[in-house]
C-alpha cells in the first residue's frame, strides 16, 4: 500500500476543519504520522479564493477570517512537516486529475512543494 493519504475538501470543509474541527484534525495528523502516513489536504478551490473566501457568495455565513485559517494551516505544517501538505486546486474535476498525477509521483512526494508545482503548471 501507499504511505500517502489524500483528503479532499471543499472550501467549506477546509475552513470547518481548520476552525471548529482543528483539535480533531490535529489528532488525525498526529495519528497518521505515527504510522508513517503522509497527508495531502486537497482543497477543491483556487488558491486565490483561500484569501478572499468571505467575499464568495456561498461563503458569506462563514465566521472565520482567512488570516486565521492560514495561521492554522501553517501551525500544522510547522508541527508536522513530514506528515502534511496542503494543496488548493481549481475545483472538483481538477482535483480528480491532480490525484491521478500525485499517485504517479509518489516516491518523492514528501520533498515536493505541490502547490508550487501546481501553480507553475508542472502538476
Amino acid at each position: 500500500g501507499s504511505d500517502v493519504v489524500i483528503e479532499r475538501k471543499s472550501l467549506n470543509d477546509f475552513i470547518g476543519t481548520l476552525s471548529q474541527g482543528f483539535e480533531r484534525f490535529e489528532k488525525e495528523i498526529k495519528r497518521a504520522g505515527s504510522i508513517n502516513k503522509y497527508v495531502i489536504v486537497l482543497v477543491e478551490e483556487k488558491y486565490s479564493n483561500l484569501n478572499s473566501f468571505p467575499y464568495l457568495p456561498h461563503m458569506r455565513k462563514v465566521k472565520a477570517e482567512p488570516i486565521f485559517i492560514h495561521h492554522r494551516a501553517r501551525e500544522l505544517i510547522q508541527k508536522y512537516p513530514f506528515f502534511i501538505q496542503f494543496l488548493a486546486v481549481n475545483g472538483r474535476k481538477e482535483a480528480s486529475r491532480i490525484i491521478l498525477k500525485i499517485f504517479k509521483i509518489l516516491n518523492n512526494i514528501r520533498n515536493l512543494d505541490l502547490q508550487y508545482l501546481y501553480d507553475t503548471k508542472q502538476l
